[in-house]
C-alpha cells in the first residue's frame, strides 16, 4: 500500500480484507495510482484461482491512473470458505456487489468499473445488471473469457448429471479441475501449476452444479445490461466457447458496447505470451470511458 492509500481505519478494506455480513471475510489486493484516480475498478478472478495472479496486470492500470481492488472469492485463494464449494452462484454475485457499493461509496466522484475473468465475468454480468442503475458513478464492465458458454466438449457428464448429483450428494468431491486448456502458452500453464494459491482440492456436486446453472442464468442477461460494455476474448479458447462471447455482445442492449477477439489467445487471456495487446485494448478503453481526473473532493478518500 503506496503513501497515497486511504487510512485502514476509513477504508472500506481493513488489513487487506472486507468483511461480509455473514461473518465471512474476502482477501483484497489493491494496487493504487499514484495520483488521484482517473478511475476506480473492480475486479474478480476465475475459477480455481485468485486475485493475486493479476498483480502485474493491476499495477499496469495502476501505473496509467487506475485504481484496481481486486478480491479472492469464497472459498478461493486467502478468502474464508470451504473450497471449492458454494451455496448458490448468488453468493458469489452478493459478495461481489457488496464490495463494490462499499468501495463505490467512498469514491463519489471517480468513474467506478468492475471486471470478471472466466467464473468471475460470470459474477460480473450478473453483477452489472444490479449495480449499472444503482450506483450513480457507475461507468462500464469489461468482461475477460466469460463465462457464457463453455467448450461443448468440456465436462460432458457433469453437465448432464449434475442437477440430479446436486439433489442426491452435494457436497461430494468428485472433480478436480484440469489445467490443460487453460492456455496456449506452456510457461503461463506451469505457472499455475506451481501458484501455491490455486485450489488443489476436487470440486464439490454443488459448485459444478450452479457454475451449470450460472451459465443459462448469465447468457439471459445480456438484453438486460444498458450501460457501457467491453468484452475480450480468446479465440483458440479451449474452456469458454468463444462464439458464446461474440452473441453476447450481440444481444447485449448497451449502445456503447466493444468485442475484441484475440485468434493465438487462449482462455487466461491476461497472461498469455503476448497479451500486452489485450492490457493495451483494456486501458484504452478505460481511458476513452473517463475524463481527465479533477482534483480531489475535500472529504474524499485518496
Amino acid at each position: 500500500m503506496n503513501e497515497t492509500a486511504p487510512p485502514k481505519e476509513l477504508s472500506f478494506v481493513k488489513e487487506n480484507r472486507f468483511y461480509l455480513s455473514d461473518s465471512f471475510s474476502l482477501f483484497v489486493h489493491q494496487w493504487f495510482s499514484e495520483n488521484p484516480p482517473r478511475g476506480i475498478v473492480f475486479f474478480v478472478h476465475g475459477m480455481i484461482e485468485h486475485s493475486g495472479r493479476y498483480e502485474d496486470w493491476g499495477r499496469y492500470l495502476a501505473a496509467h491512473g487506475f485504481d484496481v481492488y481486486a478480491i479472492d472469492q469464497r472459498g478461493h485463494g486467502r478468502s474464508d470458505g470451504p473450497r471449492l464449494w458454494v451455496r448458490s452462484f448468488d453468493d458469489f454475485v452478493g459478495d461481489f456487489c457488496a464490495f463494490v457499493r462499499a468501495g463505490a461509496a467512498q469514491f463519489p466522484s471517480r468513474p467506478v468499473f468492475i471486471a470478471g475473468m472466466s467464473m468471475g465475468g460470470g459474477t460480473v454480468i450478473r453483477s452489472a445488471v444490479r449495480l449499472q442503475n444503482e450506483i450513480p458513478n457507475f461507468a462500464g464492465t469489461i468482461l475477460i473469457a466469460a463465462a457464457i458458454r463453455t467448450n461443448p466438449y468440456l465436462y460432458p457428464t457433469l453437465r448432464f448429471f449434475a442437477p440430479l448429483f446436486d439433489i442426491l450428494i452435494p457436497k461430494l468431491r468428485f472433480l478436480k479441475p484440469g489445467i490443460g486448456g487453460l492456455a496456449v502458452s506452456k510457461k503461463t500453464r506451469e505457472e499455475f501449476r506451481n501458484d501455491p494459491y490455486v485450489c488443489r482440492e476436487r470440486m464439490t456436486v454443488r459448485f459444478g452444479a450452479e457454475n451449470v446453472k450460472a451459465l443459462k442464468y448469465n447468457r439471459r442477461c445480456a438484453p438486460k445490461i444498458t450501460s457501457p460494455i467491453l468484452i475480450c476474448q480468446g479465440q483458440a479458447d479451449q474452456i469458454v466457447h468463444p462464439p458464446g462471447a461474440e452473441q453476447f455482445y450481440q444481444n447485449t442492449a448497451s449502445p456503447d458496447k466493444t468485442l475484441k477477439l484475440y485468434p493465438r489467445f487462449g482462455h487466461d487471456l491476461l497472461h498469455e505470451e503476448g497479451s500486452q495487446t489485450a492490457w493495451d485494448d483494456i486501458l484504452g478503453w478505460l481511458e476513452a470511458h473517463t475524463e481527465t481526473p479533477a482534483e480531489k473532493n475535500p472529504g474524499e478518500e485518496r
